[in-house]
């Protein structure tokens, strides 16, 4: 089940976000003023690799590692999007199917869309 972080930080310059997770996927979303959206990532783990799929509208979705920025206990970078890396699209699909009843319905599916697109564009 997909829980909203309410305690987002909002930029004054920046467009609105909202933030949820479930213990396995977050799912960062930015929004317009008026409330449509205007992209989202999807974060998740795949064999030891902190990775996000990544979507705005007009744009196909991608998959890159982030690299967390993180250079020792004394050193704290910015997380950065590396390179493109495949990913088990039907997996991802599966697990965020699984949880997305818990989000509001045109958020869910707008997200399960692109999965799918994302899911046929790998085969």
């Amino acid at each position: 089940m997909f829980r909203e972080f309410k305690q987002v930080k909002q930029n004054s310059q920046d467009v609105p976000r909202r933030y949820f997770g479930n213990g396995e996927l977050e799912l960062f979303v930015w929004y317009k003023k008026d409330q449509e959206i205007t992209g989202f990532q999807l974060c998740f783990y795949h064999k030891g690799h902190e990775m996000a799929l990544t979507w705005h509208p007009g744009k196909k979705a991608s998959v890159r590692r982030i690299d967390t920025g993180s250079r020792g206990p004394f050193v704290a970078g910015s997380p950065l999007l590396k390179e493109k890396l495949d990913c088990p699209a039907q997996g991802l699909l599966d697990s965020f199917a699984q949880d997305s009843e818990s989000l509001e319905p045109e958020l869910a599916d707008l997200v399960q869309s692109v999965l799918v697109e994302y899911s046929s564009m790998t085969l």
